[in-house]
């Protein structure tokens, strides 16, 4: 790996980047870490540093002392033209240090309001303990303050029903 003047580096021992701070007449780099300078023999470079800030959108940074879970993705430069985020196989559910995980921010679910309802006119959806029987949005009741959707009152629909795709009878909190 060639070392450059500018760069930050993940170095053995640290979860922390280093940065290559200069280069003297005699070719010894010096990397920076923690605010602290080091000659190049005092550190063992494993790869270069990417800052991974923004884990995209839907996604969340898990933070270092989190367990990992199925679906949790690592970030590795490289390892795929097109996206850096891999799934995690994870061991013993631990994260390696240094290393930047995410896992993605799982929608939360509001009751519909008064105000939704031409929106829901006509669309399918079955309760969650009969999957088997599906039923059409066709009756609205009450008002401003407390709807009913097909007998359903709007928060008990958002409970006990869902849509034909398998997500909540609710409006998504963005």
């Amino acid at each position: 790996m060639r070392i450059e003047v500018g760069k930050k580096y993940r170095i053995s021992g640290s979860d922390k980047p280093c940065e290559v701070v200069a280069l003297d007449r005699n070719g010894t780099y010096w990397a920076m870490s923690e605010g602290l300078i080091y000659p190049h023999y005092q550190l063992v470079v494993i790869s270069e540093w990417y800052d991974k800030d923004d884990p995209g959108e839907g996604w969340r940074l898990l933070h270092p002392d989190e367990d990992l879970e199925e679906g949790d993705e690592i970030f590795l430069p490289g390892a795929h033209p097109f996206d850096d985020w891999n799934c995690v196989e994870a061991r013993n559910n631990r994260q390696t240090p240094g290393m930047h995980y995410r896992r993605r921010i799982a929608p939360q679910y509001v009751p519909y309001t008064w105000d939704d309802r031409e929106e829901l006119r006509g669309r399918w959806y079955r309760r969650n303990d009969n999957k088997d029987y599906e039923r059409q949005v066709t009756l609205f009741d009450g008002g401003i303050n407390n709807m009913f959707i097909n007998g359903w009152e709007a928060k008990e629909f958002l409970q006990k029903c869902e849509w034909l795709d398998g997500t909540p009878c609710g409006k998504v909190v963005v």
